[in-house]
């Protein structure tokens, strides 16, 4: 499991971060990955970029943008779900049997509650869920979206595998974060997690798992009250500047 705590989160926007939930599942076209939520990468090494992202995607136009810097709270539990299989199959059997159709807070509230009692963890207030391995994947398949690999699967579980595994991110959880090591980065990038995709495709033509375009470490949060935001900055000539004289060292005080 990646420790994820110690880590710093880096988003880029053309606005001012401000506390949002976002409860609203909408389609996808990068299939498990979501399309909602305040999306957070590793911060860069190179003082040209503030993020991973950054690098990859090259902002030309940093000017006016907002740069937040954020952490994962300590009473923010990451679950991982090969680790906490069992506790997420009660968890989703008590959804399945409730009589009244609970929303997206109450989940996410049910599932904390569940977390507290089961790992004896009273401060826990938010649960992101970290994928760390090719099991963490396969996992959420079975449990919210019913897939069994190497079984035999009604093609209802084929045509809503995708929809039923991103929304099930988004509903139950504060956030979802795929690691590096998941991506296995160090072999370059299609490596770890993808791999794995390619091969249950090979096994099984009708699969449908699709895990989208995670290219690299990152960090999609539907409430941000998960994460304690360290820094908040506005790019503008100053800061650009700034950096530049810093010769390679980042101007954010970490």
């Amino acid at each position: 499991m990646e420790n994820s705590y110690d880590k710093l989160y880096v988003n880029i926007s053309d606005k001012e971060f401000e506390h949002s939930t976002y409860d609203e599942t909408k389609p996808s076209p990068f299939g498990y990955k979501p399309t909602t939520g305040f999306w957070f990468s590793l911060p860069s090494d190179d003082p040209d970029y503030f993020s991973k992202w950054d690098e990859v995607y090259k902002i030309v136009d940093k000017k006016n943008r907002y740069v937040t810097t954020a952490k994962i709270k300590p009473t923010t539990y990451i679950l991982n779900p090969e680790e906490d299989e069992i506790i997420l199959e009660g968890f989703q059997e008590f959804v399945k049997k409730s009589k009244t159709q609970l929303s997206v807070g109450q989940k996410r509230r049910l599932l904390v509650e569940l977390i507290k009692q089961k790992k004896n963890l009273p401060d826990i207030e938010h649960i992101i869920c970290q994928i760390d391995t090719n099991k963490d994947i396969t996992v959420m398949e079975r449990i919210f979206g019913g897939y069994r690999f190497g079984e035999e699967n009604s093609d209802d579980v084929y045509s809503h595998l995708q929809q039923r595994v991103r929304d099930a991110f988004q509903e139950n959880f504060s956030g979802v974060e795929v690691t590096g090591y998941a991506l296995d980065l160090e072999d370059g990038f299609g490596a770890g997690i993808y791999e794995a995709e390619v091969y249950m495709r090979m096994r099984d033509k009708k699969y449908t798992g699709d895990l989208g375009t995670w290219e690299f470490h990152s960090l999609d949060v539907f409430d941000t009250d998960c994460v304690d935001v360290i820094k908040k900055e506005k790019i503008d000539d100053k800061t650009i500047k700034k950096r530049e004289e810093d010769l390679g060292e980042l101007s954010f005080d970490y």
